[in-house]
């Protein structure tokens, strides 16, 4: 009886045992319960009973390895191999297990993973895992194996890891058991020619013995080294020249491979995977045929590496090279030329490049050699064997020769200097070169004529001074020769020297008064005139400062204006060398007629003025224009009868004077008139007659001449002219006529009237038709009875 046991279990008051966990068979197969029974009461009474619990087997667990990995190491073999005995358990009473091989993956020496599943076998009984074939370190590297165990109903999987140890099985092999190289020899920069010594570590090519075995690790040796001799064709011992790396298998050289010392080598290798006997060495024969190449270097021989050539002088130099190839052709080339002046400046170019060609060892100098542009000349000189090149230094030195002129650099002169400045003041240098290197140059000085001269000039410098003070206005230019010579030859060169003047006299203009007359028009800049000054100190004025100090212009009709003198406004300028007054806005003489300018001279210290009169010229630029263009005048008829439309009498009367103007100030203005005038009649007709009128050309009074008739002519209508000589102006002129009672009234009716006895007082028994010439209101008729006899009895209406 345990408390484990009790707390599986429980009563109930109706006896009801119940189970309160899970029951194991594998950890109990059977319990004893022990039950009590009370019946409550005060008298405490009870009774126990002891009941037997048979639990019965059931399969409900799974089974399990006691190791689910484990990992094993095996030498390769042909024979059965047991690799591991798998254990498994299971918590189920008397449960018969089985095990089975699941899967097997091998994976390849190089890594490849293949099925293995028939080189294993698994013993379903006892779980012994074996390889019945045995295991090839060659074929896997690794196994890996899945076996699995099973009650009937429950499995588990466990993994054997299986790697397996290479064994040294198998012999090395040689594809071939001889080879044949060729290889070109050495450059010979690495080691002697002939010499047999220096350089090496060259790989030629590499020997590979195979070996089945993986882990096999070959060694390789060289066995023997025969080489054949290039001068006599004997083979020897070439020992040294070659070797055979160990674990490489690579032929390299110790010492340089001369086709000049051995045409041939032949090698005997041996490769061995370390196993013992002669079944674990293979052997492999290598012939080396040694290829000729180009590996000498050519090399300069023992001639002078300075010379000394005068100049203009032509040579040949030997550069002779040698090489120790047979085959080898030499070229020869100037690879660059260094000239340097007698300063060490480089000057090369390559014209002076050109001075110099090489061909087969001889370095030839041309005729040209200047000692003046190049002192020194260096050759790098270079000979080819079509492969290697070698180059050399030759320096020529350039001895000088006199033969050059000497030159002055400017082929004139100018200077200047003050005057009155103290002795020994500094005018001017010349300076001359000489093409000659070594050239010694000596300076002087002299004039024309032998004039004696205020200048002195240093022989080394060439500098000018002044040996005693200058006077401008007694001498202000000298004109001298400088010559150089360089001991052999003499040149010349012309010196201006200019004494300048200090500024001690006053400019003054050569009049007081200038005038100009000048033609108006839009032309802005004209030069009118030149109000010149003059100063000694600046010889003639070049340096004077001209102005306008102050404008007044003056109109047709007398009145005066002050203007701007400069600036925005201003109508005239002054300026230039020579004082020249110019317009610097449109002169018109409709604004004004003249001008009177007021202008100023200064040399900067001193100030002289002078007076400029403009006048301004009419141009006749303007039409004239009549006052009225359409003029319409009135005259009264001639009293009395007409003898009839344009007939000419002596009657004449002033009808109208025509007025014009032109805008051009001196304008002369004439006028007249068309030789033939219109005419309306007073019928309302329209004609053209003669014109009956004249014009004063001067005055322009218009004059009628004929008999006007306000009877006949409404009005007379004309072209009139004005001219300025040029140009015209035109207009017309209508002379209406005014009626005057000049016609009396003629009676149209009958002179003589009957009238009845019996008439009755203020009967009407007549009318009178009377006519009137004139016009309103000068046609208008009043009746009267003026007769004599009954004239009472008769009277007559006025109207």
């Amino acid at each position: 009886f345990t408390p484990a046991g009790v707390q599986l279990f429980s009563v109930d008051a109706g006896g009801n045992v119940t189970l309160m966990g899970s029951l194991s068979y594998a950890s109990q197969a059977q319990y004893e319960l022990l039950i009590t029974v009370a019946d409550g009461l005060a008298s405490g009474l009870r009774i126990n009973q002891t009941f037997s619990l048979a639990i019965l087997n059931e399969n409900n667990n799974a089974p399990e390895f006691v190791a689910a990995y484990m990992s094993v190491e095996k030498n390769e073999s042909t024979h059965t191999l047991e690799l591991v005995r798998l254990e498994a358990y299971d918590q189920d009473f008397n449960e018969t297990l089985r095990f089975v091989l699941t899967a097997c993956v091998g994976t390849t020496p190089t890594g490849v993973v293949q099925d293995c599943s028939s080189l294993i076998l698994v013993n379903q009984t006892t779980g012994r895992v074996q390889a019945p074939l045995g295991l090839d370190a060659e074929a896997f590297a690794q196994l890996n194996i899945t076996v699995t165990v099973s009650d009937g109903r429950f499995a588990s999987q466990a993994v054997v890891e299986v790697r397996i140890l290479d064994l040294n099985d198998n012999a090395p092999r040689f594809a071939a058991a001889a080879l044949q190289l060729a290889v070109a020899e050495d450059n010979g920069l690495t080691g002697g020619s002939g010499s047999g010594t220096g350089g090496g570590s060259r790989v030629l090519t590499t020997l590979q013995a195979q070996d089945a075995d993986v882990t096999a690790a070959l060694q390789y040796w060289l066995t023997t080294l025969q080489s054949q001799r290039t001068t006599d064709g004997e083979w020897v011992n070439g020992s040294g020249v070659l070797r055979v790396d160990s674990l490489s298998g690579q032929v390299v050289t110790q010492l340089v491979l001369d086709r000049e010392q051995y045409t041939a080598h032949i090698l005997a290798v041996a490769a061995t995977d370390g196993g013992g006997g002669s079944s674990s060495v293979a052997e492999q024969e290598l012939w080396i045929d040694v290829l000729d190449v180009n590996d000498n270097v050519p090399v300069f021989g023992a001639w002078p590496r300075t010379v000394t050539l005068a100049e203009n002088a032509a040579a040949e130099l030997a550069v002779f090279a040698n090489d120790s190839d047979s085959s080898s052709v030499l070229q020869y080339r100037l690879a660059g030329v260094l000239s340097l002046d007698g300063t060490g400046r480089n000057v090369s170019s390559p014209q002076q490049a050109g001075l110099f060609s090489v061909s087969s060892g001889w370095v030839a100098v041309a005729a040209q050699l200047d000692a003046e542009a190049a002192r020194r000349h260096v050759l790098q000189v270079e000979v080819s064997d079509g492969l290697h090149r070698t180059g050399a230094v030759l320096t020529v030195e350039v001895a000088d020769v006199n033969d050059h002129v000497p030159a002055f650099v400017q082929t004139s002169y100018n200077g200047s200097v003050a005057e009155e400045q103290a002795n020994g003041t500094a005018v001017l240098r010349v300076l001359a070169t000489d093409g000659d290197v070594e050239a010694q140059l000596t300076y002087a000085l002299s004039a024309a004529s032998g004039q004696q001269l205020p200048f002195v000039m240093d022989a080394s410098s060439g500098q000018i001074h002044t040996t005693q003070p200058l006077n401008a206005e007694a001498q202000s230019v000298y004109e001298v020769f400088a010559s150089v010579t360089d001991g052999q030859y003499t040149v010349y060169v012309p010196v201006h020297i200019q004494v300048t003047d200090i500024n001690d006299n006053a400019p003054q203009f050569v009049a007081r008064n200038f005038s100009v007359a000048v033609a108006e028009g839009p032309q802005v800049g004209r030069e009118l005139v030149q109000a010149r000054a003059v100063d000694p100190d600046l010889l003639g004025g070049p340096g004077l400062q001209y102005s306008v100090a102050g404008v007044v212009g003056r109109r047709a009709d007398g009145s005066t204006a002050a203007l701007a003198a400069s600036g925005v406004g201003a109508v005239f300028s002054v300026g230039g060398p020579n004082g020249t007054v110019r317009n610097t806005a449109m002169l018109d003489s409709e604004a004004f007629v003249g001008y009177e300018l007021q202008v100023t001279v200064s040399d900067g210290v001193f100030v002289d003025q002078a007076l400029v009169l403009v006048t301004v010229l009419d141009v006749n630029e303007y039409a004239p224009v009549f006052q009225l263009a359409s003029l319409v005048v009135s005259t009264p008829e001639t009293f009395g009868p007409s003898p009839g439309p344009g007939v000419a009498s002596d009657v004449a009367a002033v009808v109208a004077v025509l007025q014009a103007s032109d805008a051009d100030v001196t304008a002369q203005l004439t006028f007249s008139i068309a030789p033939s005038a219109s005419v309306r009649f007073v019928d309302g007709s329209v004609g053209l007659v003669p014109s009956l009128f004249t014009v004063n050309a001067t005055s322009g009074a218009v004059t009628l001449h004929g008999w006007r008739d306000r009877e006949q002519v409404v009005y007379y209508e004309l072209f009139v002219t004005v001219s300025d000589g040029l140009l015209l102006g035109f207009g017309t002129l209508r002379v209406d006529l005014l009626d005057l009672n000049d016609n009396p009234p003629v009676l149209l009716s009958a002179s003589s009237i009957s009238v009845p006895e019996d008439a009755a007082v203020g009967e009407a028994f007549a009318q009178l038709l009377v006519t009137d010439a004139d016009q309103p209101p000068h046609a208008a008729v009043y009746y009267a009875v003026e007769g004599t006899g009954n004239r009472d009895n008769n009277n007559i209406s006025s109207s």
